[in-house]
């Protein structure tokens, strides 16, 4: 194999952690990468449709050789495949920074279920970025393998686990020691907010729990905020600007999820 291949990288959902890790990966990488996005707005829909969506751009545009087809668990892997046939005889990995499988618990069926596990059954590695989500995912799949008997009958288990790996992400951490050297300071009041996919009722409703209690706080959001109350004061910095978010993290003396 060439010491330098030629990777084509997709990403359904380019920002925060997929995005910090792509772009380092990049330029630190030997490989010549070409790399295809989508912004990162509702994974349900880059589920159902960033495939469509990448496999229209290739099939228009070409995507030059490609030797590895790196991909994230934000679409389906197997309709990609359907889109674009040359691929499939691709060598592929799937990196999953999370995984959409439902709660091994659960008894109600969404159309979405089987995105992951299809996408993982067709790639030839799955990555995970911590053994937290490669257990995870695992316990979610083997759950849903046996709820569904045709599944059950030709199990996927033993090959999924077989090519399962851990493979933490890189990190690159000069914004933040660019932000030390700056003197950051922290405020104990200053609350940190990904709204991207945040549930924003319940945000709201958090907010105003905290504000009726007569506690002071202040806000900076990364994402969307038009489902935000303007009832906060709040301050937001750009999606784009990573240097600016590890600022905010270094100065924020909470970080808060609103993500369901």
């Amino acid at each position: 194999m060439s010491s330098q291949l030629d990777i084509l990288a997709l990403e359904p959902f380019y920002g925060g952690g997929r995005r910090h890790m792509l772009e380092t990966l990049i330029r630190c990488s030997r490989h010549r990468w070409t790399l295809l996005k989508l912004p990162p707005r509702r994974m349900e829909r880059r589920l159902v449709a960033a495939a469509a969506w990448f496999g229209e751009q290739i099939s228009r545009h070409g995507a030059g050789r490609v030797d590895v087809l790196f991909t994230s668990e934000a679409m389906s892997l197997s309709e990609l495949f359907r889109n674009v046939p040359k691929l499939a005889h691709k060598p592929s990995v799937v990196y999953f920074h999370d995984n959409q499988l439902p709660a091994a618990t659960t008894r109600r069926e969404s159309p979405l279920d089987l995105v992951n596990l299809t996408t993982a059954t067709a790639a030839n590695e799955i990555w995970f970025n911590s053994l937290f989500h490669l257990r995870t995912f695992l316990a979610k799949a083997s759950a849903l393998v046996a709820r569904h008997t045709e599944l059950a009958s030709r199990s996927p288990m033993p090959e999924l686990a077989a090519k399962a790996h851990l493979l933490r992400p890189p990190m690159d951490l000069s914004a933040a020691h660019d932000a030390k050297l700056d003197g950051v300071q922290r405020n104990k009041r200053l609350l940190f907010i990904d709204t991207r996919d945040a549930d924003a009722g319940l945000l709201n409703a958090a907010l105003g729990t905290i504000k009726r209690r007569g506690q002071a706080f202040e806000l900076v959001t990364v994402g969307p905020v038009d489902e935000l109350s303007g009832d906060f004061a709040r301050r937001a910095v750009a999606e784009t600007d990573f240097a600016g978010q590890v600022r905010a993290y270094r100065e924020a003396g909470v970080y808060l999820s609103a993500k369901p």
